[in-house]
């Protein structure tokens, strides 16, 4: 019987060493699962930050670009700019009080229809007269 009781208690104390080398694995595999999701956030963290700068640096290129257009729109605005166009590069003169003439009509509105005095209508008119 001594020979039972000492092959329980050797199966017990591997049972206990068993449960606790199993307690430490699983909390090894539990941190190591941490660890890696650790990782993995912090990588997209660092790749979604480098986008974002991505999307800023071409933000404010598009910003430039719009204040550039902006200037221009403003300058074909300006009323100087175009005289100054008009006059030294494409040769216009400015109007002045000798340059402008007047028009009058004075007659009344009139019309005469002239007949076409050929073909077959002529023919065929002049067959009737």
């Amino acid at each position: 019987m001594k020979r039972d009781i000492r092959k329980k208690k050797k199966i017990r104390i591997k049972k206990s060493q068993i449960k606790t080398s199993g307690m430490i694995f699983i909390c090894f595999v539990v941190f190591c699962a941490y660890c890696v999701s650790m990782v993995w956030q912090s990588n997209s963290i660092i790749s979604m930050d480098s986008e974002i700068r991505a999307l800023q640096e071409d933000y404010e290129a598009v910003v430039r670009i719009n204040d550039d257009l902006q200037g221009q729109i403003m300058q074909a605005k300006n009323l100087t700019e175009v005289d100054d166009y008009a006059t030294n590069v494409l040769g216009m003169v400015k109007a002045d009080n000798s340059n402008i003439g007047y028009v009058s009509f004075n007659t009344n509105d009139s019309a005469t229809a002239v007949a076409d005095q050929s073909g077959f209508m002529s023919w065929l008119s002049d067959l009737i007269n």
